[in-house]
């Protein structure tokens, strides 16, 4: 194997890695915010408003329909 291709083996494996380790920090992070509306017992979609959008108020929310779900 050349250094070339040892290199851009080295490289795929550190890839694969920051990879695996940002998969992992979004589901971990997926998992705190889960816990914590378990323990807040907050009901799942309450944490947003009106079709996803925190900015948007309440009186508005209430003009538009709401956003159907799949």
């Amino acid at each position: 194997m050349t250094c070339k291709e040892q290199d851009i083996q080295e490289e795929n494996e550190l890839y694969k890695q920051r990879m695996a380790l940002r998969f992992l920090a979004i589901y971990l992070s997926m998992l705190q915010v889960l816990q914590a509306s378990t323990a807040l017992n907050v009901k799942p979609g309450a944490l947003t408003t009106h079709m996803g959008n925190p900015f948007m108020s309440q009186e508005t929310a209430q003009k538009e329909p709401p956003m159907r779900r799949l």
